[in-house]
């Protein structure tokens, strides 16, 4: 997109299913619609740090355009006088044919990993209720078990 070689940051605020189920957008920033306010505020204490000054341009992009023409309005409204969006949203990015990733790969790896693991985590757990022994944790690598007990100690999973 030419305003990213520009320098622009372009931020998707669709929601989490519609970027599962269309694609991603390579080099957007990702971010839920109700959390952009505060996120993109330069002057918001939890703002995102590729957000650094009130004068840096944002062009965001929802489905079809309509939600981000009144969330680009009301980042204006906090001081971000180049925020923007994309006319016609994702679906006429989609359409210009620009580059959209698939996350596909990695779901369906990640979805195999859960499988693998749960199923270590069945056979060495004594059950507990409600399967409270069952879930992963996440960590700042990514997810982990506890602690699981095995003859010769203990065995922690993390990927």
């Amino acid at each position: 997109m030419r305003a990213q070689r520009t320098g622009a940051l372009l931020i998707d605020i669709r929601s989490d299913d519609q970027r599962r189920h269309d694609g991603l957008i390579p080099g957007a920033l990702v971010i839920p619609r109700n959390s952009l306010e505060w996120r993109c505020d330069p002057g918001s204490a939890w703002r995102h740090p590729s957000i650094h000054d009130y004068d840096q341009q944002l062009v965001l992009i929802c489905d079809q355009g309509f939600q981000s023409s009144l969330a680009a309005a009301n980042l204006q409204q906090l001081g971000l006088r180049r925020a923007t969006d994309m006319d016609g949203g994702f679906v006429a990015y989609r359409a210009e044919g620009l580059p959209v990733a698939s996350w596909q790969d990695t779901r369906d790896t990640l979805h195999m990993w859960t499988q693998i693991v749960g199923k270590i985590r069945l056979a060495l757990e004594p059950m507990v209720n409600h399967w409270w022994q069952v879930p992963l944790y996440v960590n700042a690598a990514g997810l982990t078990t506890s602690l699981m007990p095995t003859a010769g100690g203990g065995l922690e999973i993390a990927f």
